[in-house]
């Protein structure tokens, strides 16, 4: 057969072929379901499940709120293990280059561009990349609840490989007894988790899956390097790129008063002995597969002086083996460091003795695990708020006696930044360790006291950044270098002061967003920073897209996300330092969300010279850690992309036509969306129409909703906005104001406006940012826009903010069809299959919401038994709309 004749891959057949078998996997849960109701003697809700939802459902009871619930729980598990097998099933009939933004698709698309196989070694060797795992209050189940939906998705793997009648029923006794579990455990937090609880639920994922899923990642890139280069040498262990892991938990105590010093010390062990841990297991895993009898595979004298002390009666017989066990051991006065190097010297003499294939397949994993996780699974980043630093500090001036102290919040930034530097040249503290603090001036020495501390036992290798949250000023970020000397992490030596942590600017806000390069320009050129970067610098950057988005609306926020990470860009350039990006995105359109590569995709060029770090929220997590198959599928495409989206755009400026265009529109985006937060008497409107004060009640995370507990939208936290307007299904914050400034843009500008229609598709930036307007106006739904508005009790008001609403909405949906020309049904027949399989049961749910809500607010004081089963509705809500906030 010629070249012309090779049948193409067929994508859509491999399509309709999921969609199929996402519907037995479900179909088969769901009759586990129904046996499992029909057993528990709730025929009401067996029977609404039974009919798909069709049954008279007028009345809801907390059974059948809990049926729907977990009937949409079996079809997110069924959609996400037939995504794994799509996957493999399209790898093995097309190839590993047909997953996009996976090492086989960026290989295929480099080589076509002319990239020579040695200048990529080099380059991926640069490559790091740093998932945060934040826990923010976004996930709705219980833990006991998401490691049963892990145990069924094992089972249905285990599934596949029945062949006899016995094996295919006691598969499903199995899943019988786990759905039974899942009914008796309950769903809602009996009451909100506490930090330790979070550190517990992710040590799951540091400690288990993340071990597990470290070799699949690698052995898939040695794949596909090989199948795109079968002529090139084999990928070394030095030229694979770098992962590593970070977490907030314990450590962000921005606005979140139960994270202390002590909260953060204990962190630190726990993560500490977790780790020593995981690796010692692997080691004595390790040690057992080189039981190798010296006399066929004898040992070098320095393996054997090695193990010279060790009492083992396994030395003479067993050297080898020995000498991992040895490593074992000494592990907790060890380094990774001092392991990685034991181990690479293991691997040399395992590679003089022709054991080639031992290292490549046990020796290799251990040193890229190590590498991974060193001794602490992830890195502790300490977030606080700016105001937080500067009362700390006016506090702490207060108590040195310095003059007009207690009116530091007053003084001007010229004024601040005078102090400041006087101050960084002075290396005594402000304050005696000693002394007696008020709350912010105690609370800061005691945590930075801990890090210290850590620091001197252990070294940075657990400790990320500390990173300033709402930074608006250089003097932000110069309050914590002077915070930071009180203890010695700020210290002086020949060259002056320097810091032995980095201290990191969040950029929150458009206007903050605005000011960004500004700001770091002269951080950047401040002499205390410039000798804290040290020979090889790179600044880490924190942009938040969940305040940007809510103070801005989607276009503004996503433009000037862009706009700022090209300027930050030019400025680090500017300063001859690389910038590694720290993307705090959430797990909705409305806070920064989207599929992996595309985002990457849509960066500016060098966005990602310096890697990448980025959050993990929530409700991202279980989504996508809770299986080492899903957490491999998900990291391979975060590391993937983090490469091939950086040499894809290296030679792509950002385009003259996008930067007027998306001026335009973010400006009219802008004023549409503030105007209609700006109205009067918004805040009324937005909290009746939504759930917002039943989601304040519940229980799903250890941090209060507000960051100071005033009821106003500047207070109000951007998950609990977005998780608000969700379940009512406006999804106003990933849409609203869109149709108004592209029928502005037609209008006004249509040389604008055709350039947008022409390069929708070939411009990342307008791929990524418009699919995911689309994602959300299409997840809204107007029937129940308009029943949860009436919930508004002043009729004047409702219909000043509705027409407003309705009219925005249809217009987006009228432009979004003029940029696609096809409806979503067409083009995206995944996305729009999964919406309409979820439609009929979330319609009973919505209808129970609006009653209970109403209920509930007519009602004096709450009642316990309303206030739960809306928070068991609102949990069911979100597992159907597969997201939260």
């Amino acid at each position: 057969m010629t070249a012309e004749q090779t049948p193409k891959p067929n994508y859509s057949a491999i399509v309709k072929e999921g969609f199929a078998e996402v519907q037995e996997v479900h179909e088969y849960l769901v009759k586990a379901l129904v046996r499992l109701l029909d057993r528990q003697g709730e025929t009401d809700a067996a029977e609404l499940v039974r009919s798909k939802f069709t049954s008279n459902s007028d009345i809801l009871n907390e059974s059948g709120i809990q049926a729907h619930s977990y009937y949409f729980q079996l079809l997110n598990i069924a959609e996400e293990y037939v995504a794994n097998r799509t996957r493999e099933r399209r790898a093995n009939e097309i190839g590993p280059s047909a997953d996009r933004g996976h090492w086989g698709s960026y290989f295929e698309l480099l080589k076509k561009k002319g990239v020579p196989a040695s200048e990529l070694r080099k380059e991926l060797a640069k490559v790091v990349v740093e998932p945060v795992f934040t826990k923010h209050p976004t996930e709705a189940k219980r833990w006991s609840v998401l490691r049963i939906h892990r145990e069924i998705a094992e089972e249905l793997v285990k599934r596949e490989s029945c062949e006899s009648t016995y094996e295919k029923e006691s598969c499903a006794s199995r899943i019988d007894t786990l759905l039974e579990s899942l009914w008796l455990n309950g769903e809602l937090f009996t009451s909100k988790p506490k930090i330790k609880d979070e550190l517990n639920n992710l040590l799951y994922y540091l400690r288990e899956v993340i071990p597990a899923t470290h070799p699949k990642i690698d052995a898939r890139l040695i794949y596909a390097w090989k199948k795109t280069w079968s002529e090139e040498s084999p990928l070394e262990i030095d030229e694979l790129p770098h992962l590593h892991f970070g977490s907030w938990v314990g450590g962000d105590r921005d606005g979140h008063p139960l994270v202390t010093a002590e909260v953060t010390q204990e962190t630190l062990g726990i993560l500490r002995e977790n780790a020593l841990k995981a690796l010692r297991e692997r080691l004595e895993t390790l040690a057992r597969k080189l039981a190798f009898a010296p006399r066929q595979t004898p040992p070098p004298a320095e393996l054997l002086d090695a193990i010279k002390d060790m009492p083992s009666e396994h030395n003479e017989d067993e050297p080898w083996r020995s000498y991992v066990r040895k490593l074992a051991v000494e592990l907790e006065s060890s380094s990774p460091e001092q392991l990685i190097s034991n181990l690479k010297q293991l691997a040399s003499w395992l590679k003089a003795a022709k054991a080639q294939n031992v290292v490549e397949t046990n020796i290799e994993p251990m040193i890229r695990l190590v590498s991974c996780i060193g001794f602490h699974l992830a890195r502790i980043d300490v977030r606080q708020n700016s105001t937080f630093y500067e009362k700390a500090l006016s506090q702490l001036m207060v108590q040195a006696g310095i003059e007009g102290a207690e009116n530091y919040a007053d003084w001007d930034e010229d004024k601040r930044v005078t102090f400041l530097n006087a101050e960084l040249e002075n290396p005594r503290p402000l304050a005696h360790a000693s002394t007696p603090l008020p709350h912010e001036a105690s609370a800061v020495r005691d945590v930075f006291t801990v890090l210290a501390e850590e620091i001197e036992a252990h070294g940075t290798g657990a400790l990320g950044t500390l990173i300033v949250s709402m930074t608006r000023s250089l003097s932000d970020l110069l309050t914590v270098y002077v915070l930071c000397k009180e203890v010695g992490l700020c210290y002086k030596d020949e060259s002056g002061m320097r810091s032995l942590l980095q201290v990191v600017p969040l950029y929150e806000t458009y206007e903050d967003l605005e000011g960004a390069p500004a700001i770091t320009s002269l951080f950047l050129s401040h002499p205390v920073t410039k000798r804290s970067l040290g020979e090889n610098p790179c600044v880490s950057i924190m942009l938040g897209y969940s305040d940007s988005n809510k103070d801005t609306g989607i276009l503004a926020s996503q433009w000037v996300l862009q706009r700022a990470q090209r300027r930050l860009t030019k400025t680090a350039e500017d300063h001859g330092v690389d910038v590694q990006f720290f993307h705090g995105r959430g797990g909705t359109v409305g806070r920064g969300a989207g599929p992996t590569h595309r985002f990457m995709e849509a960066l500016p060029k060098n966005a990602l010279k310096g890697g990448l770090r980025t959050t993990e929220q929530g409700e991202v997590i279980a989504q996508k850690y809770n299986t080492s198959e899903t957490a491999a599928a998900n990291l391979e495409a975060l590391v993937a992309s983090t490469f091939g989206a950086h040499l894809m755009g290296q030679d792509q400026e950002t385009p003259q036509g996008l930067i007027d265009a998306m001026d335009l529109l973010s400006a009219s985006s802008q004023a549409r969306y503030r105007a209609f937060l700006q109205k009067p008497n918004f805040m009324q409107f937005y909290r009746q129409a939504t759930p917002i004060d039943a989601i304040e009640q519940s229980r799903i995370g250890s941090r209060p909703s507000r960051r100071t507990g005033q009821a106003t939208l500047d207070d109000l936290r951007a998950i609990p906005w977005v998780f608000s307007w969700n379940q009512s299904r406006f999804y106003l914050p990933g849409w609203y104001g869109v149709g108004t400034a592209l029928k502005s843009l037609q209008e006004d500008n249509p040389d604008s406006f055709a350039y947008i229609q022409e390069n929708l598709q070939n411009v990342a930036f307008l791929r990524y940012v418009f699919y995911n307007v689309e994602s959300s106006i299409t997840s809204s739904e107007k029937k129940w826009i308009s029943a949860y508005s009436e919930l508004v009790e002043d009729a004047e008001l409702r219909h000043s903010f509705m027409d407003t609403v309705l009219e925005e909405h249809t217009i987006t949906q009228e432009y979004l069809l003029k940029l696609f020309g096809k409806p979503l049904s067409e083009r995206r027949p995944r996305f729009w299959k999964t919406l309409k399989d979820r439609e009929a049961p979330l319609n009973a749910l919505h209808e129970k919401q609006i009653e209970l809500l109403k209920k509930m607010r007519a009602e004096p004081e709450p009642q316990p038994e309303t206030v739960e089963t809306l928070l068991l509705i609102i949990n069911a809500i979100a597992s159907g709309l597969r997201t939260t906030g």
